[in-house]
């Protein structure tokens, strides 16, 4: 499973620029900043094998601890996005 966790400040993000241009190779579950056209872009890239979520231990510590610290250390999530 490939799980991309993305932020970004800025009101017209260029999502597509900033991967390709920069996040595309970021693949080594570090989170990346950059900064372009005045907007702050942070990354995470997790490459989670499915093989190995074989009880609940696993898919806590290997899928959910990771989403859930990237929300909160992100301020979580947007309200339109809990609405």
């Amino acid at each position: 499973m490939q799980v991309g966790l993305w932020t970004v400040t800025g009101d017209t993000p260029q999502w597509r620029k900033a991967f390709e241009e920069h996040f595309k190779n970021a693949r080594d579950g570090k989170t990346h900043a950059l900064t372009l056209d005045g907007s702050t872009y942070t990354y995470r890239y997790l490459r989670i094998d499915m093989a190995e979520l074989t009880d609940d231990e696993a898919i806590i510590g290997k899928l959910v601890t990771p989403i859930t610290s990237w929300l909160d250390a992100s301020g979580g999530l947007p309200a339109a996005i809990l609405e």
